[in-house]
């Protein structure tokens, strides 16, 4: 019998042009209308794998033994624990030292700066004791008319008295934040020492020092 294409239809799917000769399949079948269902069947078992409106059950089936898929999603689980192993060797995200153990101390007259040196910046506490003055304590180690360090900071107890070289002033108590710039003189208030956080890398690493 010559070969001869045909179209037919079924209830509900898409027309689709197959062999004549394939019209035997599933004639006997009846859960499509008639003798199409098996031809329907039959042609969906051949197509493409990678095509997404395919039958779930296909893609399944052929996603299962695909080594490609396989080896991408090993390869995205394996890069994701890499990814974590390394931040954990790596630096670390979070990063803290005690002023009591400080890096480095430096006492001049009624003075003590504890500096800690952290991954990009250094902090210091400074403490000062009642009778500091910064041109009768600071001035004998370093030299000149008066401090020419940026400060950025806070302090945490105690009171002190800032006067800049342009005739500014500045009371300091506990949980101010201050910046004073270079060109001025402090000393401390009353009989409590007074006790500083110095934020400004340079200011701690240089303040009162030889």
């Amino acid at each position: 019998m010559p070969y001869a294409p045909r179209s037919i239809r079924g209830t509900g799917r898409a027309a689709q042009t197959v062999p004549s000769d394939l019209t035997a399949i599933g004639s006997q079948d009846s859960e499509v209308t008639g003798e199409q269902t098996g031809i329907v069947r039959h042609a969906s078992s051949l197509a493409d794998p990678t095509d997404t409106k395919q039958p779930s059950t296909v893609r399944q089936r052929k996603q299962s033994i695909s080594p490609g898929i396989y080896r991408r999603r090993r390869r995205r689980t394996t890069l994701g624990l890499k990814g974590r192993a390394d931040h954990q060797g790596g630096i670390m995200a979070i990063f803290s030292k005690s002023f009591d153990e400080p890096d480095e101390r430096r006492t001049p007259d009624k003075t003590r700066v504890d500096v800690v040196k952290l991954p990009g910046a250094s902090v210091a506490r400074v403490t000062f004791q009642p009778g500091w003055r910064w041109s009768e304590c600071i001035r004998p180690v370093i030299g000149g008319d008066s401090c020419q360090v940026r400060h950025v900071g806070t302090l945490l107890s105690g009171e002190m008295e800032i006067v800049h070289d342009d005739g500014s002033k500045a009371n300091l108590v506990p949980g101010i934040a201050y910046v004073i710039e270079p060109g001025h003189d402090a000393w401390v208030v009353g009989n409590e020492p007074a006790v500083s956080l110095e934020f400004e890398s340079l200011a701690a690493e240089t303040y009162a020092k030889a």
